[in-house]
């Protein structure tokens, strides 16, 4: 009956620590998403950016009427 008892546990505790790997995976792949998100973010900012300089150092051609 004991034995019985501790199997019957230990099922539980099995179960519940799938149902924890489980959500950790899930938390993983959250994380992931949102990182990733994130590096796009910013590097459209700095694509961004970029393209501001590029375009205030571009030469223009200026004529000059005397």
């Amino acid at each position: 009956m004991i034995l019985a008892s501790h199997l019957f546990q230990l099922s539980i505790l099995q179960e519940e620590l799938e149902a924890k790997d489980l959500e950790v995976a899930r938390l993983k792949e959250m994380l992931s998403q949102k990182e990733a998100t994130r590096d796009t973010a910013v590097e459209e900012e700095r694509d961004e950016a970029a393209n501001d300089i590029n375009t205030a150092s571009d030469t223009m051609e200026v004529r000059v009427e005397s």
